[in-house]
């Protein structure tokens, strides 16, 4: 299965979209598109996923 920054960065190849044209609907920076991994805050992932319009889930279920 693919990490969240793998699928992140599948959707932002899947639409077009740069770095920058995300950075600037998120409010982050370029360069923290660029350098995706998988220890990404849960803040962040919120505000990547939130500017993509897609939802993760983390974890098997609620509480």
């Amino acid at each position: 299965m693919a990490s969240v920054a793998e699928q992140l960065k599948q959707v932002m190849d899947n639409r077009n979209l740069t770095p920058e044209q995300v950075a600037e609907k998120s409010g982050l920076s370029a360069d923290v598109l660029r350098n995706l991994d998988g220890h990404m805050d849960v803040a962040v992932l919120e505000r990547i996923s939130a500017s993509l319009n897609v939802t993760f889930r983390i974890g098997s279920s609620s509480i």
